[in-house]
């Protein structure tokens, strides 16, 4: 089996990006799968140009209380990094922080 390389995911997931007409929703833990998962998306759509970025990101993320409080600031100032590198590039992301 071929790997598949890291202009490959992106390039499908632009293309996912721009030919798909619903809504992006990414799960998003903080842990050590869904970071890069995350940021493989994020940098995908940052790729586009900014007048084709039309589609909503949904980033969700839930908060179970079984995390120890460090975890937890870890992910809330990733999250709002997201927020505020999503507003200096014009992407249409909403962050959502559940608490159960």
């Amino acid at each position: 089996m071929a790997a598949v390389t890291f202009q490959q995911i992106k390039d499908t997931l632009r293309s996912l990006y721009l030919d798909e007409p619903c809504r992006w929703l990414v799960g998003f833990s903080g842990g050590e799968d869904k970071t890069p998962v995350a940021a493989l998306e994020f940098k995908a759509a940052l790729a586009i140009p900014p007048a084709e970025r039309t589609k909503e990101i949904h980033v969700v993320c839930t908060d179970t209380r079984e995390k120890i409080p460090s975890v937890i600031e870890a992910i809330e100032t990733t999250l709002a990094r997201m927020r505020n590198c999503a507003a200096e590039h014009d992407l249409r992301l909403e962050l959502h922080l559940l608490h159960c």
